[in-house]
């Protein structure tokens, strides 16, 4: 009886472990995050030619953007207000400035369910003086999509098995990054 018990037990247990890891969100994110300590006190702008190519009307893109010290966030912006599903390329900006203990600026990709999302050209620049911005990071994902990693840079979200990103060439452009969103689950979505 007590081996049946266990065995029982284990069972469950193995079924809910299976069950939770195949439970994906309706959304991904690419990020990359860079270290800010010398810009204390700096504001900065993350900015990003986005276009998307919806499948499902709950379908968007987004840019995003936070500030962290010690694992804690301190700024965040993730354009929630503002999806992104034009297919004409647009630049997007986020504003915000490096806190007094910021370590690092994260920021990148965010893509809610079904279709293809394009960025290129994501570029962090930071205020030296007045109206004087320098840039401090740009991806034109001409070669590759090194340092950009599935997640939201901490913790185990924004990953998603049903997202895939690669560099596309453009029409003597150059490339840019595509997200291809397939399959994600769109209970929430009231299309």
């Amino acid at each position: 009886m007590k081996n049946t018990t266990l065995l029982l037990f284990a069972l469950i247990w193995a079924s809910i472990q299976l069950l939770a890891h195949d439970k994906q969100e309706n959304w991904v994110s690419y990020h990359q995050a860079i270290p800010v300590k010398e810009y204390v006190n700096k504001n900065f702008r993350v900015s990003a030619k986005i276009k998307a190519e919806i499948a499902i009307n709950c379908a968007s893109a987004h840019l995003w953007a936070r500030t962290d010290s010690d694992g804690k966030t301190n700024f965040f912006n993730n354009m929630q207000d503002k999806p992104i599903i034009s297919k004409n390329w647009e630049t997007y900006t986020i504003e915000g400035s490096i806190g007094e203990n910021d370590d690092l600026l994260i920021f990148g990709a965010l893509c809610y369910f079904d279709g293809a999302f394009y960025y290129d050209d994501i570029k962090v620049e930071v205020e030296m003086a007045p109206n004087s911005w320098e840039t401090i990071y740009l991806a034109s994902f001409d070669e590759s999509i090194e340092g950009f990693k599935q997640g939201v840079g901490r913790g185990p979200t924004g990953y998603n098995t049903h997202c895939h990103a690669k560099i596309i060439p453009m029409n003597k452009t150059g490339a840019c990054l595509k997200i291809t969103s397939s399959g994600v689950p769109n209970d929430e979505c009231e299309d």
